[in-house]
Formats: C-alpha cells, sequence, structure tokens
C-alpha cells in the first residue's frame, strides 16, 4: 500500500515532505530523469510489502510548500450549488433528446433513400450511434438547436421500416435517460494550484451509492482508470483537510499532466473510517464493507461509474485505458471484457488463471521439502474446501478476507476474461513477487500469445509486488509506470 501526502505536490511531479521551520517550499520537477531523480529520494513514501507489514522509507529530502488551496464544493442541495439539476430540467432535456433523435434518424433515411448506397447503409448506422451517444449525453443546447430546422414533407417520406426503427431507438434512448434519471448525482469539485478533480456520487435508491474521482484535462482527453489493490482503504483520505492524501501511486501525477481525465473508484459500501487492521486485508473494515465486498459487487460498482464517466463533455471515450493492480487486476480484465468501450488494459502483478492457482505455485517456489510443500498443499486443499462449503458466509474469514470475498474471486480468469476482450494488454511483474507469482503472470501470458493478441509483458528482475526490489521506496518504480504510458500512447 502506498500513501501520498495529497497536499497539492504530487510525487512525480512534485515532493511531499514535513514542515521545515514551520515554513514549505515548493518544488516542481516535470519531465524525465529530473523526475526520476526526485522520485527516488523518497520524501517520506510508505510501502506496503504484501504480506500485511508496512515499511516507511527514508526522506532524504525536505521539501514542499502546501501552496494549493482546497475549495470544496457547497452542500449538495444549497441553493448556492450552481450543479444541482431539478428534476424537471432532465424531463425536459430528455424529452428534447428523444424528439431530435427522431428528426435525426428521419434525415439519416432520407439521404439512405435518396443516395441508395450499401456503403451508405454502414455510414448510417455510424451515425445512429453517434447519435445515441450525444442523446445520451443529454446536451440541452445541441437538441434545441435541431428544434430550429424546417422539417418538411421530404422528411416523412421515409419508409416505414425506418420510421420504426427510429421510434424503437427512441424509445431505447427514453428507457436508458430514465434509468440515469432515477441517480441522484452529486459532484463535489476539489481545486488545486496545477491540477483539479470532482468527487462524483451516484446515489440511487435500490443500491448502495457509486462513487468515484475524476481529473479535468486541459481538454477532451482519453479516459484513464486506476483499479486499486486489496483492502477497503479508499483511493483519497482527508479530502478538504490539510492532512489529505492519495493512496494510488502516480494517480496524482498523471492527473497534474492534465493530459488525460484521470479515474478512481471507491470500492462498494467504502467506509471513510480508518481501517482498524492491516492495509491490503479486510480485517478492521469500518461499517458494512465486508459484508458486500466480491467481485461481482465490485464490478457492478465499476461499471456504473465507468459508463457515467464516458458521457462527461472532458472525456474522449474512443481511448480507454484500465491500470489493475494486484486485486485490481482481474478486475481490470473482467471491466475489459463487459465493456468494448475499454480499448487497452495494463496489469501490475497480475494472476492469469484462478487466484487458488497462486497459493499453489507460491508453495512450490518455496524453499521447504517435498513433504513440507504436500502438507502446505493439503492444507490449501482443507482451506478451500471450507470456503467451497460456505461460499457466501462474510464472518468466517481465510487469510484476510471472508470467504465470500474469495469464493468469488476464485471463479474467475483473467485469462478467460482477456479472452473475451478486444483490448490491447500490457503485462508488468516483479520476478521476485511473494503475493502473485509472476509464474501465474506467465500462464496469461502464454495463452494471450498463443491466442494472437496484441499482449506486451515486462519482467523485472529483482522486484516484488510493487515492482521494486524490497525494502525499497515505491518511486522507484516510475520508470515502469512510465514504460506503459509511452506504450499506451503508441496505438
Amino acid at each position: 500500500m502506498f500513501f501520498q501526502p495529497l497536499d497539492g505536490l504530487a510525487h512525480a511531479r512534485f515532493i511531499g515532505a514535513k514542515p521545515l521551520g514551520g515554513q514549505r517550499k515548493a518544488a516542481c520537477l516535470r519531465h524525465g530523469d529530473e523526475r526520476r531523480d526526485v522520485l527516488q529520494r523518497g520524501a517520506g513514501d510508505f510501502l506496503h510489502d504484501g504480506s500485511g507489514g508496512d515499511k516507511r522509507s527514508q526522506s532524504a529530502t525536505q521539501v514542499g510548500q502546501d501552496v494549493i488551496e482546497q475549495h470544496q464544493a457547497p452542500e449538495y442541495g444549497a441553493a448556492n450549488d450552481p450543479r444541482v439539476i431539478g428534476r424537471s430540467e432532465v424531463i425536459v432535456a430528455i424529452a428534447t433528446g428523444i424528439v431530435a433523435t427522431g428528426v435525426d434518424f428521419f434525415l439519416c433515411s432520407r439521404v439512405e433513400q435518396q443516395q441508395g448506397s450499401q456503403d451508405d447503409q454502414r455510414q448510417r448506422v455510424r451515425i445512429r450511434n453517434s447519435l445515441l451517444r450525444n442523446t445520451l449525453r443529454l446536451p440541452t443546447e445541441y437538441h434545441l438547436a435541431y428544434m430550429k430546422y424546417t422539417i418538411d414533407k421530404r422528411f416523412f417520406e421515409s419508409s416505414a421500416q425506418d420510421a420504426c426503427a427510429s421510434v424503437l431507438l427512441a424509445c431505447a434512448v427514453l428507457w436508458g435517460a430514465a434509468s440515469t434519471a432515477t441517480a441522484a448525482v452529486r459532484e463535489e469539485q476539489f481545486d488545486f494550484k496545477t491540477f483539479s478533480f470532482a468527487r462524483i456520487t451516484l446515489q440511487d435508491s435500490d443500491s448502495a451509492p457509486v462513487r468515484y474521482y475524476l481529473s479535468k484535462p486541459a481538454q477532451k482527453a482519453p479516459l484513464v482508470l486506476y483499479i486499486q489493490g486489496s483492502g477497503c482503504v479508499a483511493p483519497f483520505f482527508g479530502l478538504g483537510t490539510p492532512n489529505r492524501y492519495s493512496n494510488i501511486y502516480s494517480w496524482i501525477p498523471l492527473a497534474a499532466e492534465k493530459r488525460y481525465a484521470v479515474m478512481a473508484v471507491e470500492k462498494p459500501f467504502q467506509s471513510e473510517e480508518p481501517q482498524q487492521g492491516n492495509p491490503g486485508s479486510a480485517v478492521g473494515c469500518a461499517g458494512d464493507f465486508n459484508r458486500h465486498f466480491s467481485y461481482d459487487t465490485w464490478l457492478a460498482t465499476l461499471k456504473q461509474a465507468v459508463r457515467h464517466a464516458l458521457l462527461r463533455p472532458e472525456v474522449d471515450a474512443r481511448r480507454v485505458l484500465v491500470i489493475g493492480m494486484s486485486e485490481g487486476a482481474p478486475m481490470a480484465a473482467g471491466l475489459a471484457r463487459e465493456l468494448a468501450e475499454v480499448t487497452d488494459v495494463v496489469l501490475i502483478a497480475a494472476n492469469g488463471p484462478t487466484q487458488l492457482y497462486d497459493f499453489a505455485a507460491n508453495i512450490y517456489r518455496s524453499n521447504g521439502s517435498d513433504e513440507d510443500k504436500l502438507k502446505q498443499l493439503q492444507e490449501l486443499d482443507r482451506t478451500y474446501g471450507a470456503i467451497a462449503a460456505d461460499p457466501t458466509s462474510t464472518s468466517k474469514f481465510a487469510w484476510g478476507h471472508p470467504y465470500l470475498r474469495w469464493s468469488s474471486f476464485f471463479a474467475q480468469s483473467t485469462a478467460e476474461n482477456l479472452a473475451h476482450s478486444k483490448a490491447r494488454v500490457y503485462l508488468a511483474s516483479g520476478m521476485q513477487d511473494d503475493s502473485v507469482p509472476i509464474l501465474s503472470t506467465e500462464v496469461l501470458y502464454a495463452q494471450l500469445r498463443t491466442q494472437g493478441r496484441d499482449v506486451t509483458f515486462r519482467r523485472i528482475p529483482l522486484a516484488g509486488h510493487q515492482l521494486v526490489p524490497a525494502g525499497r521506496p515505491v518511486p522507484e518504480a516510475q520508470p515502469e509506470y512510465d514504460a506503459f504510458m509511452a506504450w499506451f500512447e503508441r496505438r
């Protein structure tokens, strides 16, 4: 687990440290080698060693000034909150969207009749898909502009089949927009000196709130989603307070570049209370987290958040990168399978087949005798048998997590899920990883290669679960993060 002070001094662009004589000074380095030099000096970063313990790296420099002022949005629903959209405004936007969509489809049908080419049919599909996306975004000005068209009888000479298709798609828009309108949306803005991000909460009366964070790029930009590893530690803590920080390594510096819309999602039933157990495990998680968390609930939360983010005007939905770390790797693979919009996937310390394989592989790579390994494998079988006998239990724990969590993840194969997606894949694993053995990632790589997939595998000598050698500060892994972002840019 990597803890980074969120005082506006991002670890790839800035340095966060303790006060110097009551004063802090800002240090900002922009690119390449300079950035890595600063990162390697540590600056009070935290490192999770993959086995439940935490190690504090030593800071060789104490620089950094909290020069960023935190501005939190007015309370949602307050009279001075300009982001609150009334139900009547939503209904008006939906209605105008539906009417405009019908008009647009009639226009497309008329063009198709006049030109009569098979190539036009493909163009028609593209136009309709574009119209559907624009309508779901509900930009009222766009639709009202269409209402100014003079609709003469030429546009009603389309075939009955085309007219029916237009009506059916308009109904689909109504259904999708209506389902979106049932969820209240709360947006809070956090403005820093060099960048800003929003915290968006989707509240559906029938389920837990879905909360995600999205940075503001300089212009419409690709979406980059980070999916965090195991445990119940939130992506950010202390927002709106002087003691604020991020738990996702490299999220803040990438957001500060303003080249991407950088996203993170809170796990379902994520509590704002601190965990009372070891980070990375589910021991001591507050609230209802352990009673609900599973692969399926986490995937549903991610899907809802990403679908909502893709409709935002600052997001270029044509390119979507999902970065999954440790437990986040199978989630990224599952998301790529479920959402065709995901174009690229980066998996850090990823398992290939089921996570159950990882336990067996780690036993075989241990230094014990065959007799010792056999005993451990038998114990593994007994534990798995207990989980399989009571797969929905949230009160029984194994390896730091409830049975529900394990049973749901054991049922998933990262390799199989990626086989059902079309995303490019980048794999990065430490060759000395004691949590997810690199042999598991090798299985994933072999399967993707033999399927003819576009896959890159970066094997890192001497590195552990965090892509750095044991005992080294996490920022030393920054070149690996730079490498996969460069890979994404080469598409």
